[in-house]
């Protein structure tokens, strides 16, 4: 596995009424996965250079929800 460096604390916060699937990925590998239940919050460490996946169960199956560079949550805290 390529070396990455861990260096942003982030924090997430399920604002919906649903369960959300967060998955935070590195060069194209998924290195968490986490299950929240609503209004969970969830601090983890997230390479500089990753990305976070929303995902929630739609009418057809898995549905991506949202997604963005993982160093947004860091400042939001």
């Amino acid at each position: 596995m390529e070396n990455c460096h861990y260096s942003n604390l982030c924090h997430y916060l399920n604002k919906s009424k649903y369960l959300v699937i967060l998955k935070l990925i590195y060069a194209d590998k998924v290195l968490l996965e986490k299950v929240l239940f609503p209004f969970e919050e969830w601090f983890f460490d997230a390479p500089v250079e990753s990305h976070v996946e929303l995902w929630s169960n739609g009418l057809s199956g898995a549905e991506l929800l949202d997604r963005f560079e993982a160093g947004s949550l860091a400042n939001a805290m």
